[in-house]
């Protein structure tokens, strides 16, 4: 949520990556989407790219970033009123010098988040070669918890499951991090579990990184759908006999 989430993953929550006039959508809705445009504006000083204008126009861009964050509540939205805060000193500048600054508060900002990031993970990748943790990082990329569930909903009486409270509703619900079959077209709904994909690269994903229980979990969620699909085979096969 927080640096990636594809523009699929975002329009499960009505809204979508943000959009730049003369430019398009960016790739990721979070802090990456924008950094990685930065990445090819900052060796050329290419002050005249699209990104640059949009922030010498206005704010869009900045209160995207906060007020994304602070709308889903708990640990997001502290983080987003962190930016609303930065940003509120950055609007005060000449809106020329918005660009540079607004490039060397997200550089700092991911520099923190990446560090937490990998202090979270196993040994192998705390103690990997940057090539490696950059691997790692597909990890935080194609596994995420979106609006609605990917897979079916867990036993209430098991143990370990989390649950947040939905935004909009108020009430709680279980909250379990899915793998995405691929980014971006195999990334929400129906179309982002796929047993094939999941299991072929879980190993590395959640296993080698140290998420050994998202990894559990996921397991449990894929046997609930494969016994209900079976369920669904049987009962249109006792259909056919009917007929």
């Amino acid at each position: 949520m927080l640096l990636y989430r594809c523009d699929f993953e975002e329009q499960e929550d009505g809204a979508g990556c943000y959009n730049i006039s003369n430019f398009g959508p960016l790739k990721y809705a979070g802090l990456q989407g924008f950094l990685s445009v930065l990445a090819d504006i900052r060796p050329k000083n290419d002050l005249g790219h699209p990104l640059c204008e949009n922030l010498r126009a206005g704010d869009w861009m900045m209160d995207f970033i906060s007020n994304r964050l602070i709308a889903r509540g708990g640990a997001l939205e502290v983080i987003g009123k962190w930016f609303e805060a930065m940003f509120s000193y950055l609007k005060m500048l000449p809106r020329y010098l918005i660009p540079c600054y607004f490039d060397a508060l997200l550089i700092g900002a991911y520099s923190v988040i990446m560090e937490v990031t990998l202090d979270r993970m196993s040994s192998f990748i705390q103690n990997g070669s940057t090539f490696v943790k950059q691997l790692a990082l597909a990890s935080i990329q194609m596994c995420g918890i979106g609006r609605f569930p990917a897979l079916p909903q867990l036993s209430p009486s098991l143990k370990g499951v989390p649950y947040r409270l939905n935004y909009i509703t108020g009430e709680k619900e279980q909250c379990c991090a899915s793998l995405a079959a691929g980014l971006p077209h195999f990334a929400a709904g129906l179309f982002r579990c796929w047993g094939r994909d999941t299991f072929i690269s879980l190993k590395g994903l959640l296993l080698v990184t140290g998420r050994a229980p998202e990894a559990s979990l996921h397991q449990l969620m894929s046997s609930e759908a494969s016994s209900k699909f079976d369920q669904s085979s049987l009962s249109i096969k006792k259909w056919d006999v009917v007929q």
